[in-house]
């Protein structure tokens, strides 16, 4: 309890830092840390990802009133409407998302698209879609799902993290390509159903 003030700061930090690495193509490592403490007893790692008591797991609706709009994150990239409209495609939230973690397996299910499971170990995968080569990496780490896929000028990037003791989950998408100046952020606030 006296540590859950710090431990948000932290997570704050975390969520900057991951912004930022975004910007440069870096993924920075926030694999579990072992305590310098001796004998203490009380730690528990980050990442707790292994079978259903991830807090991960579950399903989420998503809170309009606190999530980004799409028109006022796109509102000053300077694009052509073909292209506004396939980022807003891009950007676009689901209004429900449903997860369930069992060890590195992921099943992941939404209001706009059918369940997939995936294994997210961190390793890449290739795949071909519409004559392109597509690299897509998955990573779990405890409270946090990272998907990246990577085909041609474009690099799209979803982010699930849990908060607020897995009572919600902030959705991050992030879209680099080569029509944008920056890298382009949109981020949705759901809560667990």
């Amino acid at each position: 309890a006296q540590y859950d003030s710090l431990q948000r700061d932290w997570d704050g930090i975390q969520m900057q830092i991951d912004r930022l690495a975004g910007n440069y193509g870096v993924t920075p490592g926030w694999g579990p840390r072992r305590s310098t403490v001796a004998n203490d007893d009380s730690y528990s790692p980050r990442n707790r990802s292994s079978g259903s008591s991830s807090p991960l797991t579950g399903t989420f609706r998503i809170d309009n009133s606190r999530s980004e709009r799409i028109a006022d994150v796109l509102s000053g990239s300077k694009v052509g409407t073909s292209q506004r409209q396939e980022l807003e495609s891009k950007l676009e939230a689901p209004s429900e998302i449903a997860i369930s973690v069992n060890g590195d397996q992921v099943t992941l299910a939404s209001s706009k698209a059918s369940p997939i499971t995936f294994i997210a170990d961190g390793s890449e995968k290739t795949e071909n879609s519409g004559g392109s080569t597509v690299r897509v990496r998955a990573t779990l780490n405890g409270d946090k799902l990272t998907v990246t896929s990577r085909g041609g000028e474009t690099v799209y990037t979803i982010t699930f993290q849990v908060n607020d003791s897995g009572r919600t989950m902030n959705v991050t998408r992030r879209i680099t390509t080569d029509y944008l100046t920056e890298t382009v952020f949109a981020q949705r606030r759901y809560t667990r159903t």
